[in-house]
């Protein structure tokens, strides 16, 4: 039939081509890796890609967090002032 003109993008992309701007990309020539997300339902999928990409933690783990900072703490305290506490016995 007829061929299609080509778009407007698809002069960018060729012009960019022929200026190198594709080459020494990072991976280039690598296979990509693509995690395997068959086990996870479509629907949840972009949620998950969020969440492995920005690493957030959810409030309770980092009130655990403080908590376990706090109690090394104490326990710290406890131990420095019970050593003062048998010297001066």
């Amino acid at each position: 039939m007829f061929e299609r003109p080509d778009s407007l993008i698809d002069e960018i992309i060729k012009d960019a081509i022929e200026q190198g701007k594709f080459s020494n990309l990072h991976g280039q020539g690598k296979p990509l890796q693509l995690p395997d997300e068959t086990h996870i339902p479509q629907e949840l999928r972009m949620a998950h890609k969020l969440l492995k990409e920005n690493d957030p933690a959810p409030d309770w783990m980092n009130e655990g967090a403080e908590q376990r900072a706090a109690r090394a703490n104490l326990i710290k305290l406890i131990s420095r002032e019970g050593r003062r506490y048998l010297r001066a016995v």
